[in-house]
């Protein structure tokens, strides 16, 4: 695959996923609560589409070298504003389409405040994902790309020196 846009695609496709995925579990959630129809389809996509779009920056910023592979606190810092972001454009697309203003019932600081302690959370869950997700579509697609192909040679290595690190502690 020579063209790069197709091999940047590939590499943004597990964060953008991982948002889909975690769009999937509104919906289920609303779908389980006994919501109609048109409520859990605003829902999923006016949730699914800011986390897709932010899971595939957060894939960006790791291919293009801007944060590093594992590192929590720029993961952290950055789903502080996506996450808020996203939060922000669901509550925008519910209330619109349910007919009402946009009105926060515990007002704004409590709906920023919380979604600010909620996304570190969110953060950690999907690097944890992200971490056991990515790797295996990096080992899929590395032959082609060598974004992938250089991910892969630092999960090797991070795991040679791990592996060196126990025979280290057995021996002592």
């Amino acid at each position: 695959m020579n063209n790069p846009i197709k091999r940047l695609a590939e590499l943004l496709l597990p964060g953008s996923l991982l948002g889909a995925i975690a769009a999937l579990a509104v919906g289920g959630v609303a779908l389980y609560g006994g919501l109609p129809t048109g409520y859990i389809v605003v829902s999923i996509l006016a949730i699914g589409v800011p986390l897709a779009l932010f899971g595939a920056g957060y894939s960006f910023l790791l291919a293009s070298a801007r944060i590093r592979i594992g590192g929590i606190t720029p993961a952290v810092g950055y789903w502080l504003i996506g996450y808020t972001v996203s939060r922000t454009v669901y509550e925008i697309a519910v209330n619109t389409y349910l007919g009402q203003p946009f009105l926060l019932s515990d007002g704004v600081f409590a709906f920023f405040g919380f979604q600010l302690l909620v996304s570190t959370g969110f953060a950690v869950g999907f690097m944890w994902l992200h971490e056991n997700i990515a790797p295996l579509w990096w080992l899929r697609i590395r032959d082609r790309n060598p974004v992938a192909a250089a991910y892969v040679a630092a999960y090797m290595q991070q795991s040679v020196y791990q592996e060196r690190n126990k025979e280290r502690v057995k021996r002592t």
